[in-house]
């Protein structure tokens, strides 16, 4: 993505944002109160983390690494950030 594009991708996100925000789920179907839920948290992750940091690169990234014990987790993390911040398991 270049710096040009961002500004299309916020509003794209923000445009998806507002449609999210839009649906009203209020029939009591067996599987509502999940769908509701869903929508709560897309909306967290859009508010919370994916337009902020494209509107501000710099913002701290949060990642999550996941994988089978002795997948190579530790090693990864620890190759990225230059120093040992994980323990490596046996």
């Amino acid at each position: 993505m270049t710096l040009d594009e961002r500004p299309q991708l916020i509003d794209a996100l923000s445009a998806l944002r507002d449609r999210v925000a839009a649906v009203r789920l209020p029939l009591p179907l067996p599987d509502a109160p999940r769908a509701r839920q869903t929508r709560t948290e897309l909306l967290a992750q859009l508010d919370d983390y994916l337009v902020p940091r494209l509107k501000d690169p710099d913002a701290p990234l949060l990642a999550v690494v996941g994988g089978s014990t002795g997948a190579g987790k530790s090693t990864l993390v620890n190759s990225l950030v230059g120093r040992r911040v994980s323990e490596a398991g046996c």
